[in-house]
Formats: C-alpha cells, sequence, structure tokens
C-alpha cells in the first residue's frame, strides 16, 4: 500500500468513481473534451499534456514527426500548468495544477503557505491555470484554485 501523498495548487477535475467535476461532461458522466477521446491508447494527462504544449506554442518537429523532449519541458515550463493523475491505477483521478508538493513515505515535505502564497502572486498561478482551462475547454465545478490533498497514484 503507498502512502505518498501530493499537494497541489489548482483545480480538481476528477475523473475516478465519483465522476467528473467539470462541465463538459455527457449525459452519462463521460468527459466531453475532444482532446480527451484519444483512441491511440494515450493516456488522459498526456493527451491534455498535448493541448497545454500547443497552448505555450511548442510544435512536434515535422521532419521528425517526433517531440523534441528538451523543448517539450521548457515549453510546459513555459506554460506553468500540467496536469496530474492522482489515485487507483484503475480508477485515476486527474487535478489541473501549477504547482505540486509531493511527500513520499519516510520523508517529510515541509509547507511554508506565506512562501508559497507570494509566488503564486508572483507567477500568477491562477491566471496560467485560467488560460489552461481555456486551451483544454474545461470549466471546474470549484470556482477558484485551491490547494487540493490527494493521495499519489502507483503507477505513471
Amino acid at each position: 500500500m503507498r502512502t505518498d501523498a501530493r499537494l497541489d495548487f489548482g483545480f480538481a477535475l476528477g475523473g475516478d468513481e465519483s465522476g467528473w467535476q467539470v462541465a463538459e461532461v455527457d449525459a452519462y458522466g463521460a468527459l466531453l473534451a475532444d482532446w480527451a477521446r484519444v483512441d491511440d491508447g494515450t493516456p488522459l494527462e498526456e493527451a491534455g499534456e498535448r493541448v497545454l504544449l500547443a497552448a505555450a506554442g511548442f510544435a512536434p518537429d515535422p521532419a521528425t514527426g517526433g517531440s523534441r523532449w528538451r523543448q517539450q519541458e521548457e515549453a510546459l515550463q513555459r506554460q506553468g500548468v500540467r496536469i496530474v493523475v492522482h489515485g487507483h491505477v484503475d480508477f485515476p483521478s486527474y487535478v489541473l495544477a501549477a504547482h505540486s508538493i509531493e511527500a513520499e513515505r519516510g520523508h517529510w515535505a515541509a509547507v511554508d503557505f506565506a512562501e508559497l502564497e507570494a509566488r503564486a502572486r508572483a507567477e500568477d498561478w491562477a491566471g496560467r491555470l485560467r488560460a489552461a482551462l481555456a486551451a483544454l475547454g474545461l470549466t471546474p465545478a470549484q470556482a477558484y484554485p485551491a490547494w487540493l490533498l490527494a493521495p499519489c497514484t502507483d503507477y505513471r
């Protein structure tokens, strides 16, 4: 049993057995976002990352058809937001996060909320999250970003 946890600043997107926590779902609770309907086995967080990369101005190298890892990571840093996975391998849930702190078993993660709030304002985490939500075409149930504590996943 894994006892790790992650503290994320962002929006809970949902997805596990409790359902999606966004407005863009069909009558059966399935996520309607086009980017999330990938049939090639791409994990949802990677499919969303492609959208965030495009919004940050990154495009795969057409000459090779592949991505350039370093440039991709730099584009994600510019975007300043990631989709992180929580929960069980069979029932993952997702958070759109501008900042994450992970605490692993046997290690402590000190949290200085005053310093984090100053960084959030200076780096405009809320603005970055709003831009990412617009790029992803999602409207979260949460009105504002918040600190979310969730269990880490056992995979990926």
